[in-house]
């Protein structure tokens, strides 16, 4: 029995699931041994498997009270200077990880943190370390509301990247999700694999269901325009409102996203179309994604255009979702590159550069549900089977043993 300690910022998230089907999928001959962060109730409800513990540890002790902003600022303060977080997370789990065999170190981060304390650990127990970045700062589109927040979150980039990048060049390999992020990263270390995210093969299969109405379907936030923009969508709708009063008869576009991005739909768009266009849901959770999504004639995916200040390499799971249930994908826009290319490849659907094409697709996905009370989309399959959850732990297994067997 080989045994894993995995360390990551937040596991599973509900946001970006990745750890966890890796600790689903990995073969029986691994144990894993868990450290993350403890937040509040989530909602991702994935079964681990009982070689899979887990620990969680509180870093955050007056949420939801007067003192959350006065204890995050402070915080923030120290973990600049002091890597402070990193240094506490270590002081909490040392005595549990000293305690125990491993034979590796998986870190998967979004940002800095848990890296340091991922080498710290690494480093004390002699083993190879293997760091997984599932995003960098450098994707996000600048300047912007969300990669503001994140410099905030992040006070002093400069040193936090300097950091990153020191873990980075010591790691055994290292592991990103985009073809984008392997060039920026093998900068820092060549030792770079390529491993998607992805869909849950059980979760995320093919289901004809007939509909009622014409269902383009989103769930997600919006954030903010030059990261998802959905204004050519809306533009391509206006459009067809004039000349086909049938189609928007039948239309519903239906909104599974939080209370800020309906207030912004409402404002900016509602008005245009019929009352009944615009359908709004709040968040669901995790499980029942795959039935909204079989009940989707379309499934619409925000993106925007690569430009040199981004946004860059962003390969959302939305997509992959898609996939997995065969419908039609509508990327607005196509960000034309890494995600846009794998449309392609897979035959998802429409990554859209103008509203001409964006009415031709939604007029041909019309038809055909016209005709059968459902959608599908006839995908590439063998590129498909590409991005299963299944694959991409084979691939970290394939990783993992390496590594255990080089040390």
């Amino acid at each position: 029995m080989k045994h894993l300690l995995l360390i990551t910022d937040a596991f599973p998230p509900d946001f970006a699931p990745r750890m966890g089907y890796l600790c689903k999928y990995l073969p029986e001959d691994w144990q894993v041994t868990v450290y993350t962060e403890q937040f509040g109730e989530s909602h991702f409800t994935l079964p681990m498997p009982p070689r899979v513990e887990v620990h969680r540890i509180k870093y955050y002790h007056f949420q939801n009270t007067c003192w959350a902003k006065p204890e995050y600022a402070f915080k923030h303060i120290l973990n600049l200077i002091f890597t402070y977080k990193d240094r506490y997370f270590w002081q909490r789990a040392k005595t549990g990880i000293m305690h125990q065999h491993y034979d590796t170190v998986l870190c998967s981060t979004f940002y800095t943190f848990p890296l340091l304390f991922a080498h710290k650990a690494a480093k004390t127990l002699g083993i190879p370390l293997i760091a997984d970045l599932r995003d960098i700062m450098e994707q996000y589109p600048q300047p912007g509301n969300f990669s503001e927040q994140l410099r905030l979150w992040g006070k002093g980039r400069r040193i936090n990247t300097w950091r990153r990048n020191r873990v980075l060049r010591s790691a055994n390999a290292l592991t990103t999700v985009s073809p984008w992020h392997v060039s920026i990263l093998k900068a820092y270390n060549p030792n770079i694999e390529l491993i998607y995210n992805g869909y849950d093969s059980t979760l995320f299969y093919p289901m004809d269901v007939q509909v009622q109405t014409f269902n383009i379907i989103y769930t997600g936030r919006m954030l903010e325009n030059n990261l998802r923009n959905p204004e050519l969508l809306f533009q391509a709708l206006q459009e067809l409102q004039a000349e086909q009063t049938g189609l928007f008869a039948d239309l519903r576009l239906h909104w599974y996203t939080d209370k800020q991005t309906q207030t912004t739909l409402r404002q900016k768009y509602a008005d245009i179309f019929p009352a009944q266009t615009f359908v709004f849901h709040d968040f669901v959770t995790p499980e029942k994604v795959p039935g909204i999504l079989h009940n989707a004639s379309i499934v619409l995916v925000l993106a925007n255009r690569t430009t040199a200040n981004g946004p860059h390499g962003i390969m959302t799971t939305k997509f992959f979702e898609a996939l997995g249930v065969e419908k039609p994908v509508l990327c607005v826009r196509s960000d034309e590159a890494c995600l846009a290319e794998t449309m392609q490849k897979t035959n998802a659907g429409l990554a859209a550069t103008d509203t001409a094409g964006i009415r031709t697709f939604i007029l041909e996905k019309y038809a055909e549900w016209k005709h059968n009370g459902f959608t599908r989309q006839t995908v590439n399959m063998a590129e498909k089977k590409k991005f299963c959850r299944e694959q991409q732990a084979q691939q970290f297994t394939e990783l993992l043993d390496k590594i255990c067997h080089e040390k």
